[in-house]
């Protein structure tokens, strides 16, 4: 299991097992302030070239810092739609699926968002960036 912060000091992206996991770090702990703003999911439009979810993607490895931020936005929408929830977009110039995951750890259970891309082989002369 490999740990970082991509930069955001709140934040681990937890890779294990292949899996990106993206979660606050001690975010709930007493003393810490609340964020305030939450930026909202804006659904659009989906090319129709793109692979159904979960077969047709990967996890985005190592993920972009741009992603990453995205996920961190989207953690509060997903996960009032319960786990699993999934949203497509274009992240960064590239098709990303977020996904609502629990990750497992000897300290506890926590609520994260895995992110997938286009499997590279499926990708490859596709216009799904």
């Amino acid at each position: 299991m490999a740990k970082r912060n991509n930069g955001f000091p709140w934040l681990e992206v937890i890779v294990l097992a292949g899996f990106a996991w993206l979660a606050f770090a001690d975010s709930f702990a007493p003393g810490k302030p609340a964020q305030k703003k939450r930026p909202h999911a804006i659904p659009g439009p989906v090319p129709e070239g793109l692979p159904p979810f979960p077969a047709g993607w990967e996890p985005d490895l190592p993920t972009p810092q741009l992603v990453a931020k995205r996920a961190v936005e989207l953690l509060f929408p997903l996960w009032r739609q319960g786990e699993g929830a999934t949203i497509t977009e274009e992240t960064g110039g590239h098709w990303v699926t977020y996904q609502a995951q629990i990750h497992k750890e000897p300290s506890g259970t926590k609520k994260g968002v895995g992110v997938f891309r286009v499997k590279a082989h499926l990708a490859q002369g596709a216009d799904v960036g």
